[in-house]
């Protein structure tokens, strides 16, 4: 069984099945401001589709729905937002080009990663 399995059966555990854990968006946003990663930089040119595509570019199954809004106080920067559950990723293998830098892309990548196993163990608790 793999990481990605692992996470599909948490999820359905924790969230298809009404367990406790129903709060998913706010706990990944939450987490992620944490490690101060509440906006970036527009590419010139990029338009909010093309970021939807880079969402798709890893094989885990997380519970979100990564959105990109323009903030008011700059049009040139983009804010994240986290909103229900869905297939969509957070991209931090394929932010190269994106106006993400790698340290934020390594920040992202730990973060989730933590999220996932404290997914898997609540998952695990909520089958025992």
């Amino acid at each position: 069984i793999d990481a990605a399995d692992m996470v599909k059966i948490a999820y359905q555990s924790c969230i298809q099945n009404k367990g406790e854990y129903r709060r998913e968006a706010e706990v990944i946003k939450h987490l992620l401001k944490g490690h101060g990663i509440m906006s970036w930089a527009l590419q010139p040119g990029t338009s909010r589709l093309n970021y939807l595509s880079v969402l798709n570019s890893t094989g885990l199954y997380p519970f979100l729905n990564v959105e990109v809004k323009r903030t008011s106080s700059s049009s040139s920067r983009n804010t994240l937002v986290v909103s229900a559950a869905s297939p969509h990723v957070l991209p931090w293998t394929d932010w190269q080009g994106h106006g993400i830098s790698k340290r934020k892309r390594d920040k992202i990548k730990v973060a989730y990663k933590h999220f996932i196993i404290n997914v898997i163990n609540l998952g695990s608790s909520e089958a025992s």
